[in-house]
């Protein structure tokens, strides 16, 4: 009894100082890492998916081409890829067939040179293309083509007239898009050439740029489509904000006439818009090892969720536009797409910044921490597409200097989650390798998880894939 009586008073003495002692608060894995900024909700206006769908496959946001009837002589055709009927069954799956203004039928690019790929022998529309070439400038190509209009149709004929905004347009950008090697795409400075060169408020082509364009490149890693309905702003550095329907339909400054057109493509942008919202990430095509994908799952949770939010059952997503200086990647592209003064008063004081929903720019020198739906597809990694896989990306020290893909056959690399590359020892102007030593092209910065060992890198991958 004796002893019964001494265990229990100590038995409540331990429990009164546990009592007394201040316990460790519990951490917080989802707790926003510091200076992250969080980016504003932002609501857009409802739309039909089925008929945006619809006007992006087969519709005439962009109408000015070739004559439709000349590309069928000259061309050995194309595979219906997007499972098209009619004429555009025939044409390549990133241009449609629609009328030009003055009746031409015409075949007219679409959105899908940037935001559709082939992978392991599937277009995935709304993949952001990193097979693209832009390394050449494509002014003699256009003239080619509008000298062959002169020999088949005459240059007072309604062809070559049907050709000629397209053909301005390339004209007025082509020099000024080219870059070092094939993947990176610069389309946000191709926006602001294409605004130099017409009116803020009617949108009508002018001959001579209003103000002048940087001459640096800003390269680009295009998202994915299919994240776009979680996030609050669009681009890789979160800058654009406001009505997303006026950033989609921006691609039309290539060949609309103006202010009118503008008005027709932004009330069917509602739809489009609604499209991309109803997109899923393609489902990995291959085999997950459950056991890793588990043990992926916690250290995911515990490193890596408060950035990029939780999936699953219980989904979230942050919206947090992490500083440059924090996240480390290359600012290049940050920096310089703020710095374009001129552009950014000509879209706020013109047709896209005062007509209907409000869109803006906000530049705060930091890059979005993105949703990873579907991040096994969208290699390479960054914001300029400067690492090749997910292994690598997970770990600093193994991205290469250089790395060459070979772009006309290219493989994907399931055990690193990304593409085949070869390393290299210099880019020695070789269109086929990344130089990341060029300003704006580094593969520095997003260093988290180099601590983890190369277990728990392939834990994570194992996960990622399931996303």
């Amino acid at each position: 009894m004796k002893n019964t009586i001494i265990f229990l008073a100590l038995f409540l003495l331990l429990v009164s100082c546990k009592e007394d002692e201040e316990m460790p608060a519990p951490i917080d894995y989802l707790a926003p890492p510091p200076n992250a900024l969080a980016i504003p909700e932002n609501e857009n206006a409802p739309g039909d998916p089925d008929a945006g769908r619809d006007y992006l496959f087969t519709g005439d946001f962009e109408e000015s081409g070739i004559p439709f009837d000349l590309y069928t002589q000259i061309s050995a055709g194309s595979p219906n890829l997007l499972n098209r009927t009619g004429d555009n069954a025939l044409v390549p799956y990133n241009t449609n067939v629609v009328l030009a203004p003055n009746g031409v039928k015409v075949v007219a690019p679409n959105c899908f040179t940037c935001h559709a790929q082939e992978l392991n022998g599937e277009l995935i529309v709304g993949l952001g293309n990193s097979l693209s070439d832009y390394t050449e400038d494509q002014t003699g190509n256009i003239n080619q083509v509008n000298a062959a209009l002169t020999v088949f149709y005459g240059a007072d004929s309604p062809e070559y007239e049907a050709f000629q905004p397209l053909r301005r347009a390339t004209l007025a950008s082509a020099e000024q898009l080219v870059v070092p090697f094939k993947g990176p795409n610069s389309a946000s400075k191709l926006t602001a050439v294409l605004g130099a060169h017409r009116d803020p408020v009617t949108l009508e082509w002018r001959d001579e740029p209003a103000f002048p364009i940087n001459a640096d490149n800003l390269p680009s890693d295009v998202p994915a489509w299919w994240i776009l309905k979680k996030k609050n702003a669009m681009f890789n550095d979160a800058s654009a904000r406001g009505d997303f329907r006026k950033y989609t339909m921006a691609s039309s400054l290539l060949t609309l006439e103006d202010v009118n057109k503008a008005e027709e493509v932004y009330e069917n942008f509602d739809d489009v818009v609604a499209y991309l919202n109803s997109m899923e990430a393609p489902v990995y095509p291959g085999v997950i090892n459950e056991e890793l994908h588990s043990k992926g799952a916690e250290l995911f949770y515990q490193n890596c969720a408060k950035c990029h939010g939780t999936y699953g059952d219980e989904e979230s997503y942050p919206n947090l536009l992490i500083p440059a200086a924090e996240v480390g990647t290359d600012p290049f592209y940050t920096l310089r797409n703020g710095a374009e003064t001129d552009f950014l008063t000509w879209w706020d004081e013109g047709w896209f910044g005062t007509s209907h929903e409000p869109a803006y720019f906000d530049f705060n020198a930091g890059y979005y921490a993105p949703p990873l739906d579907g991040v096994w597809a969208t290699a390479p990694y960054l914001h300029n597409g400067s690492v090749p896989d997910l292994a690598t990306l997970l770990d600093s020290e193994k991205r290469p200097t250089y790395w060459k893909r070979n772009f006309n056959n290219p493989q994907y690399n399931a055990d690193n989650t990304g593409w085949t590359y070869e390393v290299a020892d210099a880019a020695d102007g070789n269109p086929n390798i990344y130089d990341t030593t060029i300003p704006g092209y580094g593969k520095e910065g997003h260093y988290y998880a180099d601590s983890f060992s190369e277990e728990e890198r392939a834990a994570v991958i194992e996960y990622l894939k399931g996303l």
